[in-house]
């Protein structure tokens, strides 16, 4: 369980330092500093995706049992086959369907984590872009002159395309 756990942990913690490294967020205005934090939190979050589909390393940090890793040919799937099958102290189909259910949960997690990341990101830069927005219809009603400056040169460049 615990080499799952830094299989999980590990890439996932490299790949935040390293954005955080690139990103630097904390050197940046207050204002900025929220977007770029989140916008390192996606490499991370891709990661524990991908082994959360995966599910074959969920099951195997989650066996409790002794066993040796096989493919099963009926259902494709790899498990861990446990020893003492032959000594009937095991139930091998008790504990492959139990395989299977550990794999389904760590995939339907995966979803719901990825379905979390996708409406957190379009929410993100949905405010962000709005709030932008905002602030530049603001600067450009509160400086009038520059907004009828850059109307005038327009206006005379669209005068001059006319006449010719």
């Amino acid at each position: 369980m615990v080499l799952i756990s830094f299989i999980f942990l590990g890439p996932a913690l490299l790949a935040l330092s390293m954005m955080m490294f690139i990103q630097r967020p904390c050197r940046r205005s207050s204002s900025h500093c929220a977007g770029l934090f989140l916008f390192s939190l996606i490499p991370p979050s891709l990661w524990m995706f991908l082994l959360l589909f995966e599910g074959e390393y969920v099951a195997c940090g989650m066996t409790h049992w002794e066993g040796d890793y096989v493919l099963d040919e009926e259902l494709q799937i790899k498990w861990c086959k446990p020893n003492g099958v032959r000594d009937g102290k095991v139930n091998a189909t008790e504990l492959r369907d139990l395989t299977e259910n550990i794999i389904f949960y760590s995939r339907f997690s995966s979803l719901v984590l990825l379905t979390f990341l996708a409406v957190v990101v379009i929410a993100s830069v949905s405010c962000w872009d709005c709030r932008t927005a905002c602030l530049e219809h603001q600067e450009k009603r509160d400086n009038p002159a520059i907004q009828l400056s850059e109307s005038s040169i327009y206006g005379s460049e669209v005068k001059l395309q006319q006449s010719v």
